[in-house]
This record gives C-alpha cells, structure tokens and sequence, in this order.
C-alpha cells in the first residue's frame, strides 16, 4: 500500500469520500464515551407580532420556514448525547480533522498549496474544540465553541482555532483564560473529540459557567442596548437605521457598534434586561452578558428568516423576540414605531 504522507490526508479524504470509501466515527474511533444522554424538554415559544408572519418570505439557507414556526410556537425538543470519542494519529486543521483517509467535522478542505506549506506541529494528547458550525460562524464558536472548551480533560491540549476576520475572538479567550495550542495543523498521537449538539443539562451547565465568568469580569452597564451591526458580515443593513437609534435612545437605549472595541461591547451589555439587534452572530455579545431573564429582539430580515437563538434561551435563561424587516433598496427597513409596541406589549419597556 503506498503511504500518503500526514499533510495530505485531507485530499486523500476528498478523493475517498467521493468513491463512498468513508467510514463513520465509531467505525474508527479507539472509544466512545457517553457524558450526557439525549433529554426531552419542551422549548419557549418565540414572542412575535401575529401579522408579521405573513410578511416572511423566505427562511435563511441553513433552516426552513417549518422548522422556524416550530420555534415561534414552541415545540418538544429532543436534545441530543453529548458523547466524546478518541481516536490515535490526528491530524487537526482548521476545516476539521483526518484520521488517515477519513475527515470528520469538515466545513472544507484546505487548498493544495495551504497544505504543500504547511509547519505541522506534533503534540501527544489533544481535544478538538470546534463543531462545524461554530468553524464557520461567530455566535457558534461563542455559544457553541466556548462551552465545549469545559469538554477538555486534564492533559489534553486545547486545539481551537480563531478566524482572525473575527475582532474580539482572541480577546475572549484572553477574558476567560482559555490556553490553547497556536498552531493550525497539529498531529496528535490520541485526542479526543465531543459530539455536543443538544442542549442537555450537560451542555447547559457549561453555557452557565461561561456565564457566570464573563458576568464576573464586567461590571454593569446599561439596562438597554441596540447593538448596531452597520456594514458588517453578509449585508443586512437597516436602511432606517438612524430612525431607529433616535427612537430607542429616546427610550433609554444605549447604542454600541459591533465594530468597537470588546470592552465598550461588554460594558455596554452587561447587566442588560433588553436589547434590539438585526439577527446575525454579533448578538451572541448580548446574550453571555445581560441579566437572567433579559428579553433580546432579533429584527429579521422577510427574506431570510432564522431564530435559530431560540435553541439557546432556556440555557442562557432569557427570552426572544422576533420582529420583520422588509425590503427597503438594498437594505431592510423596519417599522419603528411598531417595535416600540412590541417592546411595550412584552414588558421590555414602558412609554
């Protein structure tokens, strides 16, 4: 048999997968391990005007229109295991990890010439930290990244890459003084990797602790915030957005940019009971730090409709809202008055 050399598992990977030659994890895993097993709890519903649901017209890429009016009216979730699995001989990257000609937990795999360049570092025992979602996404690595790191067992090297397009990551690990390995490709001789989708009591008392800390490190700041996402990420701009700030500073809102620096986010947001945002990963910011209870509103673009943060509120011990956009140019526009009723209706606030 010829050897492919370590750098080049994953193209060894893509060629396999595409011949259907691919064998699951427990096919090739040294063990496998439950933490928490699959729990019944029944979700909160979403609070949203009744006559905003004929304005939605189509969901983001990732869900589907059903799949979001299960989460507005609440539904019986099955939360899924979270099961760690180890393996021997792994190559991490940061499009996931190849054990010899089998990837797991891809987004993509890495160009040839990322691979032909790579400095391979060799550590003994690792845990691989990152979902594919929160690989791709910034509110995932927050929400779904940063309590999976609570998974590593004592000798493992943490392996969690950060995109560096996302500004306040590192400042994150720095707050919660989470070590980890600095290098992009590693070959570990065992490391281990959890499955950890469902929102188990496991899981929820990891998000807490994660809580809990970055609560501790901030002292409180305002009792309301709009968190303006302007030009940033995938265009979901707020033609009227100047309107918007007026009304809910008007109200008592403090509003911060998602581009300043992480300590004006986060004295900003700590301690908050209601914040207003257009729907992205930015709110994850909000959603760590305001009080038990806070009350979050994700304005939602007609055309691209997703709560997935409904998934996360009974973790988190808050509540959403969700509330239409419509097509405005090449923006959203949204009806301000109405969300101040909204705000109102739901006890956010009182005009």
């Amino acid at each position: 048999m010829i050897r492919i050399p370590v750098r080049y598992w994953p193209v060894k990977s893509r060629i396999l997968s595409k011949s259907l030659q691919r064998r699951s994890m427990d096919d090739i895993c040294l063990s496998r391990t439950m933490i928490c097993p699959e729990e019944t709890a029944q979700m909160p519903p979403v609070a949203m005007p009744r006559e905003h649901r004929v304005l939605v017209t189509t969901s983001q890429l990732e869900t589907t229109l059903d799949h979001e009016w299960n989460r507005i009216a609440g539904y019986e979730a099955q939360h899924k295991a979270t099961e760690r699995y180890t393996f021997s001989n792994v190559l991490a990257t940061p499009y996931g990890f190849f054990v010899d000609r089998h990837g797991f937990n891809q987004l993509d795999h890495p160009s040839l010439g990322a691979l032909k360049s790579a400095q391979i570092h060799k550590a003994d025992m690792g845990f691989f930290g990152l979902s594919t979602a929160s690989i791709k996404y910034f509110g995932h690595w927050m929400l779904d990244g940063l309590p999976a790191t609570l998974l590593r067992q004592p000798g493992e090297e943490l392996y969690f890459p950060v995109n560096q397009s996302w500004r306040h990551a590192n400042s994150y690990l720095d707050l919660l003084e989470i070590d980890r390995l600095k290098h992009d490709f590693v070959l570990f001789e065992t490391m281990s990797f959890c499955v950890d989708i469902g929102q188990n009591s496991n899981r929820r008392s990891r998000t807490k602790s994660i809580q809990d800390t970055l609560r501790s490190k901030t002292p409180n700041g305002n009792k309301r915030v709009y968190i303006s996402r302007g030009h940033t990420g995938a265009n979901r701009l707020l033609t009227n957005e100047a309107e918007l700030v007026a009304a809910l500073e008007g109200v008592g809102f403090v509003t911060v940019p998602v581009t300043a620096p992480l300590e004006d986010i986060l004295a900003a947001c700590t301690g908050a009971d209601v914040s207003v945002s257009i729907e992205g990963s930015h709110m994850s910011h909000v959603f760590f730090l305001s009080s038990p209870g806070a009350f979050h509103v994700t304005i939602n673009p007609v055309d691209r409709f997703n709560n997935v943060y409904a998934d996360y509120m009974p973790s988190l011990d808050m509540r959403l809202g969700t509330f239409v956009a419509k097509v405005d140019d090449d923006g959203y526009r949204v009806d301000v008055p109405g969300l101040l009723e909204f705000l109102t209706e739901n006890m956010a606030i009182a005009l």
